[in-house]
């Protein structure tokens, strides 16, 4: 099963904390820390993060993980140049 991390680019928000419907976000002492042991790795706090700093990542003997949000395509948003 995958599991949820918190990657270096949180903010602090706390909008996962709020979520979170097992509770198994908290404050560390230096940053939100998730406790694997109780995450059903949901997704909920991938969605609402507005930094896009929790990741699901796959946890030995998964096939794969999937993310709740797929990193946008290379170049996405930027207008194409006229030829």
């Amino acid at each position: 099963m995958p599991v949820a991390i918190i990657r270096p680019n949180c903010t602090s928000c706390e909008d996962c904390v709020d979520v979170c419907p097992t509770k198994s976000i908290f404050r560390g002492v230096d940053r939100f820390v998730i406790d694997t042991d109780s995450c059903h790795a949901c997704g909920i706090c991938a969605q609402v993060c507005p930094e896009d700093a929790i990741g699901m990542v796959a946890t030995e003997g998964d096939k794969e993980a999937s993310p709740e949000k797929p990193a946008p395509e290379k170049g996405a948003g930027r207008p194409r140049k006229s030829q």
